[in-house]
């Protein structure tokens, strides 16, 4: 009858260790959900950011394609590039948030370094064979991660892309 009042050596721990477990393990919870929520938060992030740089490349080749040498070209190419149509349905924040790209981000060079010119400010059209495309910053909302100490509630991101048409050289 005795050894059914054994205690193991499990159960003879010191009663000031009792629910000590309950305290680490509500510790790493908070810290799993930290990450896992930075996590979410910087992929949406990411994801915003490639929007935009899909919107500033689509951009950009709808007005690269327009380049004629003419000033005509150049109308229509700023015309392309801000998506006056509504053609590209540019939209971000996974296709919930209209993107509207201004005249004045859309800049023409001769060269692909510069210097960029507004439509209304090309010395000369023949001239002009690249177009640039600046998609203004848009908001990005922080949701989990904000929690977290020095991390803002909301991010900005925008893109940039060039495209041009190059002369060409041979047949």
């Amino acid at each position: 009858m005795s050894s059914l009042t054994k205690t193991s050596p499990a159960d003879a721990k010191p009663r000031a260790e009792r629910g000590a477990i309950l305290f680490i393990v509500a510790a790493c919870m908070v810290v799993l959900l930290g990450f896992m929520g930075l996590a979410i938060d910087l992929g949406h992030a990411y994801n915003n950011k490639s929007q935009l740089q899909n919107i500033a490349d689509a951009c950009a080749l709808a007005g690269g394609s327009a380049l004629n040498g003419e000033t005509s070209g150049i109308l229509l190419a700023e015309s392309r590039a801000t998506d006056a149509g509504n053609r590209l349905s540019n939209l971000t924040e996974f296709n919930k948030a209209q993107v509207t790209v201004p005249a004045s981000a859309v800049t023409f060079s001769v060269s692909l370094n510069g210097p960029w010119y507004l439509s209304g400010a090309v010395p000369d059209p023949a001239t002009i064979r690249y177009v640039k495309v600046d998609v203004p910053p848009q908001t990005t909302e922080v949701v989990f991660a904000k929690v977290i100490p020095g991390i803002p509630a909301s991010l900005s991101f925008g893109a940039d892309a060039v495209a041009g048409q190059l002369p060409l050289n041979e047949v």
